[in-house]
């Protein structure tokens, strides 16, 4: 309660203002104990030579330890509004991707510019290759989807496409940004997790009478296991696609590979590490696989 009466009465430029010498205590603390791990740890150096040494470099952490976030600059990209619905947008693909109306110009041209790095073809986070994409005629379950930009890349190659976005302020963005493929377009206001409720639901009981072939992206802040036990029988199925972050948690990326290797997925990590020190649970080695891609063999 007192953390939210905090952030509704003090602006956010005064939040962040007064949060700036505990940032710089705590990343102080973690390049002391970035270096020491690495020290004593001759083989681990090693083995992450590369990303270290971008991080030496610069002397700063970042969420992708890689030369190619160098070519994004937000101040590039350009933001237009829309006269007819007054929602900002960006041209992507040749396409409309809408963003929440409250959000401000500078904010979306750092979003959409962290999106291009997040999907850039040498990014540890890219969803899909050449080798790895959705077939034509498949159904995409867009798992976390928020502002859409997967689902709208592929839009012309899918059946359907269901959009998982349980924040009311990306629904209006959705909306626009899909609206002229809105009858094969559907927006799920629920988190994709476990069980059933009000708020949620599962991969299992929503796709429990589908046939067809299936691509199940998930990307859901940490909750992907849950995402994964709620499509246990899902995940059975001959005609599945799964792409799914492994980053936010620990131990993740092992867990996930067993999973679906389990299952008789052939499995694949993408190039690279993500550096994710936003889990609470964050310590040695910090490096981990940003997203497992399986398919069946």
């Amino acid at each position: 309660m007192i953390k939210w009466i905090y952030r509704a009465v003090v602006p956010e430029k005064i939040r962040k203002a007064i949060n700036i010498p505990r940032v710089k205590k705590k990343t102080k603390i973690l390049w002391l104990q970035f270096r020491e791990f690495f020290k004593n740890n001759p083989e681990s150096k090693l083995k992450y030579e590369k990303e270290i040494r971008f991080f030496e470099q610069r002397n700063q952490f970042q969420i992708f330890p890689y030369e190619f976030t160098l070519k994004y600059n937000p101040e590039n990209v350009i933001v237009q509004k829309d006269i007819n619905n007054g929602l900002h947008y960006v041209m992507h693909c040749g396409k409309r991707l809408y963003f929440p109306r409250k959000m401000p110009r500078e904010e979306i041209q750092k979003k959409y510019n962290n999106l291009m790095i997040e999907q850039d073809a040498e990014s540890p986070h890219r969803y899909l290759t050449e080798a790895f994409g959705i077939d034509k005629g498949m159904i995409l379950a867009d798992v976390g989807c928020a502002e859409g930009m997967l689902s709208l890349e592929v839009i012309e190659l899918t059946k359907k496409v269901y959009l998982f976005e349980y924040k009311k302020e990306w629904v209006d963005a959705l909306n626009a940004t899909f609206m002229q493929w809105k009858d094969k377009v559907t927006i799920v206001q629920k988190y994709v997790s476990d069980t059933r409720s009000n708020n949620t639901t599962t991969i299992d009981n929503f796709f429990k009478d589908s046939h067809d072939s299936l691509l199940i992206k998930m990307d859901v802040e940490g909750a992907e296991s849950k995402v994964l036990s709620g499509g246990n029988e899902t995940l059975k199925g001959k005609n599945v696609k799964v792409i799914c972050c492994t980053y936010h948690k620990q131990n993740d990326a092992e867990e996930f590979q067993q999973l679906l290797n389990s299952k008789g997925y052939k499995t694949e990590f993408t190039d690279g590490y993500m550096f994710w020190k936003s889990d609470k649970s964050f310590k040695p080695p910090y490096f981990r696989k940003g997203l497992i891609r399986g398919w069946k063999v």
